[in-house]
């Protein structure tokens, strides 16, 4: 599944500054109800928060980058240095069977690469200059294998929207 389900906050405190409807907050996780017999509980509130994840924000060996920094790679570096268009580059994140997180980056056959080592070079190169990752980081995702390039078409959303981040669920 592409589409998270991502928090929607809504303020209706009449003291509050301005009134929220429905703001995402770049977050997902999952929402039950369940006993734990505190005093928030008995004065009503039952809902729980747990798995809290933001989809914006990617981490991979305790390294935390920031989406928009990755949709600019995906959108505009990847596409004037390699050719073709947005779509045809996606960045996935998905846990592997131990836990850790991985990077996939996700380019479509009809986009011609030098190799796949380039790819995933530019992805770095332009991560440290912008972000601020530092070499210690970088060479922790190298060797770690944090992220790795795929060469296949990119997913799109069953109402055809085009997701340039995509966050896999355990």
């Amino acid at each position: 599944e592409i589409d998270v389900e991502a928090f929607c906050l809504t303020t209706l405190n009449p003291s509050a500054p301005m009134i929220l409807l429905n703001v995402e907050i770049d977050d997902f996780g999952i929402v039950e109800r369940r006993s734990c017999g505190c005093p928030l509980e008995e004065a009503g509130y039952g809902l729980h928060l747990r798995g809290v994840r933001s989809y914006r924000k990617l981490t991979g060996e305790g390294v935390t980058l920031v989406g928009s920094d990755m949709v600019r790679i995906l959108e505009e570096v990847l596409p004037a240095t390699f050719g073709g268009a947005a779509h045809h580059y996606q960045l996935h994140q998905r846990e592997d069977a131990d836990g850790f997180s991985r990077m996939i980056l996700v380019v479509d056959p009809e986009i011609r690469l030098p190799s796949e080592d380039a790819a995933r070079k530019v992805v770095l190169d332009t991560l440290a200059g912008r972000s601020g990752m530092e070499d210690f980081a970088r060479s922790l995702w190298q060797m770690a294998g944090t992220l790795s390039v795929e060469r296949r078409p990119t997913e799109w959303t069953a109402r055809g929207k085009y997701p340039s981040l995509v966050v896999r669920r355990g």
